[in-house]
């Protein structure tokens, strides 16, 4: 009897799980007008949408953007479409495990749209020349197999470029601990990882030119304009309510709340 209560208890918590993913994706499409973006946002210039645009740019600066990338967590394709006009030489091919965001996604003749999942990537041997995510790796089952396929899809001297939310282990409020888990239910994240973990992970693989770069100075403040997006945007009332507040706690602690921002790139090299 109790086993089967235990049962009934988890189902009930995975379909609220599952319920409550489903609501955060409307919330995010219609708080950034369905753009195609979802990211934070980078500075203050701008309304959301162009600092969403700016992070891109931020991302990628100084990077030699040609022949063909990998966009892992693609989503809604923005920035995939963003970096194309840009760059006449790029080819993109957009990976995105949501077929309603595929589905959606516009089209473009150098972007090629594939499904699939980022911890099984169909691609065991070299074939691109960088490989791009977005604000998807906390969505990741296990950080180290992404990294792990990123480099099998890299050529020699190919660009790792990822941008992301990462936890700060230490924390000087109690409240900062329940913000955390809140959001990490929100978004399917069973832990964001560390800038260190990042670190870690990527130099034990054969990587090299390993660089965290902390920009939470740039991208935390933005969540207060996502907190009054996300309370107007649409789903139900209290889970509007409750995701704006929290977003709302995050932007006035910044960076000495429990989450900062990071850009990570690394260059894949041969087998050490």
């Amino acid at each position: 009897m109790l086993s089967a209560l235990k049962q009934l208890i988890r189902i009930d918590a995975t379909k609220r799980a599952r319920d409550n993913n489903a609501w955060i994706g409307v919330l995010r499409d219609s708080a950034v007008g369905h753009s195609g973006y979802a990211n934070l946002g980078y500075g203050s210039e701008g309304d959301l949408a162009a600092r969403q645009q700016a992070l891109i740019d931020a991302l990628v600066a100084g990077e030699a953007l040609e022949g063909h990338w990998l966009d892992v967590g693609a989503g809604g394709c923005g920035a995939a479409v963003q970096l194309l006009a840009a760059h006449p030489t790029l080819e993109i091919t957009a990976f995105e495990l949501d077929a309603k965001r595929r589905s959606e996604a516009p089209r473009h003749p150098r972007l090629h749209i594939r499904g699939g999942d980022a911890d099984r990537m169909p691609w065991p041997t070299p074939t691109f020349d960088g490989v791009l995510c977005i604000e998807a790796a906390h969505q990741f089952r296990d950080r180290r197999q992404f990294a792990h396929q990123a480099w099998l899809a890299l050529k020699t001297g190919g660009r790792l470029l990822l941008a992301d939310l990462v936890e700060k282990r230490e924390r000087t409020r109690i409240y900062d601990g329940f913000v955390r888990d809140g959001l990490r239910r929100a978004i399917g994240a069973p832990e964001l990882g560390t800038s260190e973990d990042w670190a870690a992970v990527l130099g034990a693989l054969p990587f090299s030119d390993v660089q965290v770069e902390d920009v939470g100075d740039q991208v935390l403040p933005n969540l207060e304009d996502w907190a009054r997006a996300v309370a107007a945007a649409d789903g139900p009332k209290a889970l509007r309510m409750s995701a704006s507040r929290g977003l709302e706690y995050l932007a006035h602690r910044g960076q000495g709340g429990p989450f900062g921002y990071a850009f990570v790139r690394a260059t894949r090299i041969d087998e050490r």
